[in-house]
C-alpha cells in the first residue's frame, strides 16, 4: 500500500478572498480601475540580474525569474503561502509515493486549458519535466536521478532511481513549470535527449507564453521590463489586475519610485534604503532573505598557485570576522555558517558545531609557516545586490580582513557576461555568488554544492576545480575528506525520512565548511514595500518574492 504524501487541500482560499476585498485606488499608487469596471494595473519594481537570455522558466535562473514564471506558469505543486513546510496542491489535486519513495503518482485536475487555448493532459507535464531534465541548463539538476511518465490522460508518474521523499518539494519549483507541448514543439521546443543542441524556443518565449497560469506574457524587453495580462483561460478565479509589469530597477532606484508613487511595489530594498524611507504610510514586509553569500576558490594551481593552496583556504576561512559581514546587511542579516539556508530544515545556525571560527592570529601563524605571506590573489565581482547585500562591499571587506592576514586581494568588477563567461572557463581565483533557493529542501542544495553537482550549462570548470575525480574536466586528484563529504550528502539526499536526514545534511554542512572550497558568509534581508492603497502584504515570499496568482485573488482552493 503507498504512503500518502498530501491528499487533496485547499489553496489558500481565504487569502484569495481578503486579498478580493482590498481595493487598489488612483491615488500615488498606479492601480486604478479601467473602462470595464475591473482594477487595471499594478507595477512591480526589482532587480532582474542580467541573467534572463530568454522568458524560458525551463532555463532562466534569477531569482525574479521566478516572480514572473510564477504568474505566468503553473506547476504540479506550490507555496501559495509563505510556509515552506508542506507543498499545496495546484495542478494535481493529490499525490501519494510507494513505500520506499522511488515512485510518485500525481492526479492532475482535468479542467486546465492553456493560453493557447489548449487543454492540459499528463502528456505535457512528461514533456515539460523532460525538457527541463534534457536543456541542460541551470535548474536541469532538478531532474537528475527521476523520470516521468503518463498513466492515462490525468495521472503522472515521477520515479527515482533511490529513495526521494524532496520530489514534491522539487517539483515547487518555478523551473518545474508545465508548458503547451503541442505549441512549443511547434516552435522550436525539444524535450528529448537532443535537447541540449536542438532545443531552440528562446526567441518564440521571448514574445509568447504558453503557460496555463493567470497571466500571459505581452511583451518583453530584456534588461527593462516585462509585462502581463490576465489570461483569459484561467482556471481559477479571475485576477484582480488586468495587467501586471515587472520593471528592472536598483534598490535605490526602487525607492525613490515607491517614495514618489511611481511604482506600486518594490521588492529588493536593502535595511539602508527602507530606513531612508523614513516615516512612512507605505507597507513595509521584511523576512529572512533567500540568498546565501558563498565565496569560491579555484582548485587549480596552473590558474592560482594561493587559492589551491589547502594552507590559504584554511586561513582564509579562519580571518573572516562574520559578526563584520553581517553588519553589511544591516538588522535582519545573519550569518551563513553552512550550505543549506537557516531557514530550511537541517540549516546549520549561529553557534551549532561545525561553524567555522573566526581565528585572526591562527590564520597569519598558517600563512606565514606555508610561506604565503604577501602573496596577492584577485577577487572578481560583479556589481548586484541580492537581499540588500552588495557584492562589491562584500568582497571590500573580505579583501581587509585577508590583508590583516599578510594576502592581498586586488578587487575586479567585470559586468555580468565577462564574469559568467570567466566562471564557466573555470579562469577566475575568487569570486562571490550568491546561492539562491530554488526548492525549500536539503536535497537541491546538495545538488548545486556536492562534487558531483552544477550544471551542464556551465562550463566543466565552473567552480574552480570542484568535481568528482571521475569528471570530464577535473584538474585535480579528489581533495582528502571529499568523497566522505559526498556520500554524507547523497545519504542525506536518499534517507526515507527527514528524522533520517536531517543528522546527515548537518554533517554534510560541517564536512563542506573543512573541505570544500566554497566559504559561507552572510544570508540578508528581503523585503517588500507598498502602497498603503493596496491589498495588504503580509509577508516576503521565500521563492516569488510577490505570489502573484495568491495576491491578485486568482488562486482558488
Amino acid at each position: 500500500m503507498g504512503v500518502p504524501h498530501r491528499r487533496i487541500a485547499a489553496a489558500a482560499a481565504a487569502t484569495a478572498a481578503l486579498v478580493l476585498t482590498a481595493a487598489c485606488g488612483d491615488g500615488e499608487g498606479n492601480g486604478g480601475d479601467d473602462q470595464s469596471g475591473g482594477q487595471d494595473q499594478i507595477i512591480i519594481d526589482l532587480l532582474f540580474d542580467g541573467q534572463e537570455a530568454s522568458v524560458d522558466p525551463h532555463r532562466a535562473a534569477a531569482p525574479s525569474d521566478r516572480t514572473m514564471f510564477r504568474a505566468m506558469y503553473d506547476t504540479l505543486v506550490t507555496f501559495p503561502t509563505a510556509d515552506l513546510s508542506e507543498p499545496q496542491p495546484w495542478l494535481a489535486t493529490e499525490w501519494s509515493s510507494n513505500d520506499d519513495a522511488t515512485e510518485w503518482t500525481f492526479q492532475l485536475r482535468d479542467d486546465v486549458t492553456f493560453s493557447t487555448g489548449n487543454d492540459l493532459t499528463s502528456e505535457d507535464v512528461v514533456w515539460s519535466l523532460n525538457r527541463l531534465k534534457n536543456v541542460g541548463d541551470r535548474a536541469s539538476y532538478l531532474m537528475d536521478g527521476l523520470s516521468v511518465r503518463a498513466d492515462g490522460d490525468y495521472t503522472v508518474v515521477v520515479e527515482s532511481e533511490v529513495t526521494n521523499v524532496a520530489v514534491p518539494f522539487i517539483l515547487t519549483s518555478s523551473n518545474a513549470a508545465i508548458l503547451d507541448s503541442e505549441e512549443l514543439a511547434a516552435n522550436g521546443g525539444t524535450a528529448d535527449e537532443s535537447a541540449a543542441s536542438t532545443d531552440d524556443a528562446g526567441i518564440y518565449l521571448s514574445s509568447n507564453s504558453v503557460g496555463s497560469g493567470p497571466y500571459q506574457l505581452e511583451r518583453y524587453e530584456a534588461g527593462s521590463e516585462l509585462v502581463m495580462t490576465r489570461n483569459e483561460q484561467w482556471w481559477g478565479n479571475e485576477p484582480a489586475y488586468e495587467q501586471i509589469v515587472l520593471r528592472d530597477a536598483e534598490p535605490a532606484v526602487q525607492r525613490l519610485n515607491v517614495s514618489s508613487g511611481d511604482s506600486d511595489i518594490v521588492v529588493d530594498l536593502g535595511q539602508e534604503e527602507i530606513a531612508a524611507l523614513g516615516e512612512t504610510e507605505l507597507q513595509v514586509a521584511t523576512s529572512p532573505g533567500t540568498n546565501a553569500w558563498v565565496l569560491v576558490f579555484n582548485l587549480d594551481d596552473s590558474v592560482s598557485t594561493v587559492t589551491s593552496s589547502a594552507d590559504f583556504r584554511e586561513a582564509a576561512r579562519m580571518a573572516i570576522d562574520w559578526e563584520a559581514l553581517a553588519e553589511l546587511g544591516g538588522d535582519g542579516a545573519q550569518r551563513h555558517c553552512g550550505f543549506i539556508l537557516p531557514t530550511v530544515a537541517s540549516g546549520l545556525q549561529e553557534g551549532d558545531e561545525g561553524c567555522i571560527e573566526f581565528d585572526v592570529d591562527g590564520a597569519r601563524s598558517i600563512i606565514e609557516d606555508a610561506g604565503l605571506d604577501g602573496e596577492t590573489v584577485t577577487l572578481t565581482l560583479q556589481a548586484f545586490d541580492r537581499d540588500g547585500v552588495n557584492a562589491v562591499e562584500v568582497g571590500s571587506r573580505i579583501a581587509q580582513m585577508w590583508q590583516d592576514i599578510g594576502i592581498n586581494a586586488e578587487i575586479v568588477e567585470q559586468p555580468d557576461a565577462v564574469v559568467a563567461d570567466l566562471r564557466n572557463s573555470g579562469q577566475i581565483e575568487v569570486f562571490i555568488v550568491p546561492n539562491s533557493m530554488r526548492s525549500p529542501h536539503p536535497y537541491t542544495y546538495v545538488g548545486t554544492m556536492n562534487p558531483s553537482g552544477g550544471t551542464s550549462q556551465s562550463g566543466e570548470s565552473y567552480r574552480g576545480g570542484w568535481q568528482a575525480a571521475d569528471q570530464s574536466g577535473a584538474v585535480h586528484e579528489p581533495l582528502p575528506g571529499q568523497t566522505e563529504c559526498a556520500a554524507l550528502g547523497v545519504d542525506g539526499q536518499n534517507s526515507a525520512s527527514m528524522d533520517d536526514a536531517v543528522p546527515l545534511y548537518e554533517d554534510w554542512q560541517r564536512c563542506m565548511n573543512e573541505v570544500s572550497p566554497f566559504i559561507p558568509l552572510i544570508v540578508g534581508t528581503a523585503s517588500v514595500v507598498a502602497q498603503p492603497d493596496l491589498p495588504e502584504i503580509t509577508d516576503y515570499h521565500p521563492l516569488w518574492a510577490i505570489d502573484i496568482p495568491t495576491y491578485t485573488g486568482a488562486a482558488i482552493g
